[in-house]
């Protein structure tokens, strides 16, 4: 196989990986750059308040009454309450994005290192996805 087919088959490959990647990222949280911004900014100002660092959040205050703790199914009742929720879902989140990204990595090093499509293909197929269930919210 001459190096530009080997080279479209690797890409293709590639590709084939960053997609599962992101289906099972879109079962733990939603898609879109706006969205990771909201996750990322409120997982900031939920660890200012449990540290004690931050008393108010309009972009936490507003999810007072409506964040419900998956504990006791009930809504969060303080600032506190949702700031702890969301503490608790960034951890979850970093753990099987953990999970995600070693097989995403461990794929494309296994794919770059094939040296003929068939080597691309059986590379691609052992990667050892992990089980991630949809989580609720």
């Amino acid at each position: 196989m001459p190096p530009e087919e080997l080279a479209d088959v690797r890409a293709e490959a590639l590709d084939r990986v960053q997609g599962q990647a992101e289906t099972l990222r879109a079962r733990v949280a939603s898609p879109g750059d706006g969205q990771a911004m909201s996750y990322l900014s409120k997982a900031t100002h939920a660890a200012e308040v449990i540290a004690g660092t931050r008393t108010a959040s309009g972009l936490l205050e507003p999810l007072v009454g409506v964040e419900v703790d998956p504990a006791t199914g009930q809504p969060c009742a303080t600032l506190t309450e949702v700031a702890a929720v969301i503490v608790a879902a960034q951890a979850q989140w970093e753990a099987l994005e953990g999970q995600i990204d070693a097989a995403r990595r461990a794929g494309r090093i296994a794919i770059l290192a094939a040296t003929d499509a068939a080597a691309v293909q059986a590379a691609e197929a052992a990667i050892a996805w992990p089980d991630i269930p949809a989580l609720p919210g």
